[in-house]
């Protein structure tokens, strides 16, 4: 348990959340947001660039002889403004979350885990001012390539990540699961798969984070010592289709 729940020390506070937990989403999500103006800002600046070229190319030829080219010029232009709109949109996107402080981020996350704002401070207070453990499903190289930021267990709480989408109560947790998920790369030519820890709370709220076996075993044995009465299926790895009916039964029925 120390190594992937360990107690959240003062200096580990002061470094992480000095500022306030939601002080730190903002600056993450800013400098997320930093990496996405440089990359996407070159892919619509290049996509625009590329699709006024083309289409000034595209004029120059003559209807009568290059009927071909200028079909060919008319669908790379298209192509080229696709490029430049997905960019675009990109930043917009980005520049939206961006522009969130740290009261609409509380706001969202109040609101995404069936709660009111004073229960997230509630949870705030009790995650800074109390004895509190780091959920630290991943490490190293891992956690980087997920993009994934340490949790946090309180004396009435569990947030899995903070770029999770909900803080659970004990009492409101109904399910902790380990989902085996996976994704097709290269074509879908490559199947890759990995762990994550799967949350659902009352009403259907629901959470996941990417972990490890042993990690996310000994997040449910904590989380089992809390509430009792937590279905986590004895710790075994079960499917997404089996994860969605548990979410569902949860969400209609109020229990597993």
């Amino acid at each position: 348990m120390k190594e992937f729940l360990p107690i959240m020390s003062e200096d580990y506070k002061k470094k992480n959340y000095g500022e306030g937990i939601f002080k730190r989403v903002h600056k993450n999500t800013a400098t997320v947001a930093y990496l996405v103006y440089i990359f996407f800002g070159a892919v619509f600046a290049g996509g625009a660039y590329l699709a006024s070229w083309s289409m000034k190319r595209t004029a120059t030829y003559d209807p009568a002889t290059d009927a071909d080219m200028i079909m060919i010029g008319h669908v790379m232009t298209a192509i080229f403004a696709v490029f430049a709109l997905i960019g675009l949109a990109c930043i917009i996107i980005s520049l939206v979350r961006h522009m969130r402080r740290e009261d609409s981020w509380r706001a969202r996350l109040a609101k995404s885990s069936g709660y009111t704002v004073e229960e997230i401070k509630k949870f705030e207070h009790q995650a800074l001012e109390k004895e509190s453990r780091v959920i630290s499903l991943l490490s190293g190289p891992a956690k980087v390539m997920a993009g994934q930021l340490d949790g946090i267990l309180t004396e009435d709480y569990v947030f899995l990540s903070l770029t999770s989408e909900a803080v659970v109560r004990y009492t409101d947790l109904k399910a902790a699961v380990i989902m085996e998920q996976s994704v097709r790369a290269h074509s879908n030519s490559l199947e890759v798969n990995y762990l994550v820890v799967g949350l659902i709370g009352k009403g259907g709220t629901s959470s996941v984070a990417e972990c490890t076996k042993e990690s996310g075993r000994a997040l449910l044995d904590y989380l089992k010592e809390k509430c009792p009465d937590l279905y986590t299926a004895d710790g075994e790895i079960i499917g997404k289709d089996e994860y969605d009916e548990i979410w569902k039964k949860v969400r209609d029925t109020g229990r597993v």
